[in-house]
């Protein structure tokens, strides 16, 4: 049987994790929040329940349209993740979400009927196609940390890596802090996951000393939604 590689994948994919990556670092969309929101979408074209390249065409619009069709992406998924039976309450609608829909029945009351498959349907996307693709990023992550008052750069993180194992790092995120208020730890996202192994050389915990400051590193675990660019 023929199989195929995370490369392959995330090549394939290419449009739904630009997607991924334009909700969470310039629309504030959590992480969490931005892997549920792409898996209903994904969901809608995979059953037929959307136009095909559904993504493709919510990434074509501007930030305030986009920002619509994740508003209505969450009312949907809270419509199928609620446990309750009751059709009957008054719900609101989903214009933008509905005039890209294959089915003309196609609202909230129409997935509140078929809350049990949805919901089914969207975690499996979430838990195959969507763990690939958009934890890809977390596996090539070292998480950092500052010694207090004693912040390192972007710049002097990426020389430091650059200089000791070639042209590794692909960027580096902040703290994001008050003005004034230095940052206490980071991300370091490099271009490749065997980066990682080298660094840590099988340990969990590394301390390095740069430019007589020290930062220690670990791998990086999915958790805060403040870090800037």
């Amino acid at each position: 049987m023929a199989t195929i590689n995370v490369d392959d994948l995330m090549n394939f994919h290419a449009i739904d994790i630009s997607l991924y990556l334009r909700l969470v670092r310039r629309l504030g969309t959590t992480p969490d929040s931005a892997k549920r929101t792409l898996a209903f979408w994904l969901w809608l074209e995979h059953v037929g329940l959307a136009r095909d390249n559904l993504t493709r065409h919510i990434s074509s619009r501007p930030d305030p349209v986009v920002a619509r069709f994740i508003a209505e992406a969450e009312s949907c998924i809270n419509i199928i993740t609620r446990d309750d039976n009751d059709e009957e309450e008054e719900m609101g609608s989903v214009p933008f979400t509905a005039s890209v829909a294959a089915n003309e029945r196609f609202g909230l009351r129409f997935l509140a009927v078929h809350r049990d498959v949805a919901r089914k349907g969207v975690a499996r996307v979430l838990d195959g196609v969507c763990g690939v693709i958009f934890d890809e990023e977390d596996r090539r992550s070292l998480f950092v940390t500052f010694s207090k008052g004693n912040p390192l750069s972007r710049e002097e993180i990426t020389i430091f890596f650059n200089e000791r194992w070639g042209d590794c790092v692909e960027r580096v995120m902040m703290e994001r802090t008050s003005p004034g208020v230095a940052p206490m730890y980071g991300r370091i996202v490099f271009k490749n996951a065997a980066f990682i192994v080298m660094i840590l050389n099988g340990e969990s915990l590394v301390k390095f000393s740069i430019n007589g400051r020290q930062m220690w590193a670990r791998m990086y675990v999915p958790r805060s939604p403040f870090l800037s660019d």
